[in-house]
């Protein structure tokens, strides 16, 4: 089998992260930014405090709320989510990235639950590790 049928069989469930740094509604943008700076991330999904996914917000995120509010304020996250389950194929990921030019993906289970991220770079490791 070679690359491009493998990843046609293959799920993300073999290359999402599963230790998701996530922030809460409730967040200020500085404490946001302090989050990212501690765990170097450039994306973290919003969730509920049980890890439901509420949405998702970026550095270019929070880049314009720091110009724009102060940085006590809550954040302000988009709600429309693209997010995939453990069963996504990589090649349905790969089109999806490529697609909707995303940088990360949440990967949730069928009640909504955060449970791993895909970021570009896993898919294109993957792709670099598996190539025949």
């Amino acid at each position: 089998m070679n690359l491009f049928e493998n990843i046609g069989t293959v799920t993300v469930s073999k290359i999402m992260h599963t230790q998701v740094i996530s922030v809460r509604p409730s967040y200020s943008i500085k404490t946001t930014i302090e989050t990212f700076k501690v765990h170097k991330i450039s994306c973290a999904p919003v969730t509920s405090e049980d890890g439901k996914i509420l949405g998702i917000i970026s550095e270019h995120d929070l880049l314009l709320q720091a110009a724009s509010k102060t940085m006590g304020q809550y954040i302000d996250y988009n709600s429309k989510v693209t997010a995939i389950t453990p069963e996504t194929s990589i090649k349905e990921a790969l089109v999806l990235f490529f697609s909707k030019k995303l940088k990360h993906v949440p990967v949730i289970d069928n009640n909504h639950y955060i449970i791993g991220i895909v970021s570009r770079i896993d898919l294109l490791n993957y792709l670099s590790e598996n190539d025949a």
